[in-house]
């Protein structure tokens, strides 16, 4: 049924002699629905970023080690974490990916529906994780393809991109740049141009 007149028929409350009764059933009706077309829309956005990540070999690594962090920080065991992660990661590339993560854990655990929960869930905080990830690595590039142009920079982009993708403070970017340059003047003029870019990550270079 096209989703407009099934709203449009669930919303019209009834006027019969006994309203009040019908008007909760019918409340109830609604609001069972709409959980109902949240958890559709949730599944399927959760679905399409994964789609869009296609998980392979360090992906894959990443997405088995979230899972069973994540299902062990809300209660799973570790025996029961692993299987969950094996189902995952068995159809982390499948086009209706969490349907085959359905069938797994309702053929493998009494509670499926709460397992499976749990697992969109977690699913959903690694996607969310991801995708900042990428934004962050976007925001990176772009801002050194603009602003950083001399050779010797040019010629070590991607050791630069990913000591400041990878470092959690300030001073971790310096060290990573004396690592690759010997040259105390150079780092100074590199930690300079990309303050931009870590200016909110904590302390500061020594």
């Amino acid at each position: 049924m096209n989703i407009t007149i099934m709203s449009r028929n669930l919303l019209h409350l009834p006027t019969s002699v006994n309203s009040h009764q019908d008007t909760v059933s019918h409340i109830l009706v609604v609001h069972q629905w709409m959980l109902c077309l949240c958890e559709f829309i949730i599944g399927f956005y959760i679905a399409m970023l994964l789609l869009n990540l296609r998980m392979i070999g360090d992906d894959r690594s990443e997405l088995n080690l979230f899972m069973q962090h994540g299902l062990v920080a809300i209660g799973y065991d570790s025996n029961s974490a692993n299987r969950i992660c094996k189902f995952v990661i068995a159809h982390c590339n499948d086009e209706r990916m969490l349907n085959g993560i359905h069938n797994d854990i309702r053929n493998s655990f009494n509670n499926y529906s709460e397992v499976y929960e749990d697992v969109k869930s977690v699913l959903e905080k690694f996607v969310q994780s991801k995708s900042k990830v990428a934004k962050r690595e976007s925001q990176v590039r772009s801002f050194f393809g603009q602003h950083i142009k001399k050779k010797i920079y040019v010629d070590c982009k991607e050791e630069i991109i990913q000591i400041i993708l990878k470092s959690e403070t300030k001073q971790q970017v310096n060290n990573g740049l004396l690592k690759l340059y010997s040259d105390g003047t150079v780092v100074s003029h590199i930690y300079k141009t990309i303050q931009p870019l870590i200016s909110e990550l904590p302390g500061k270079r020594r």
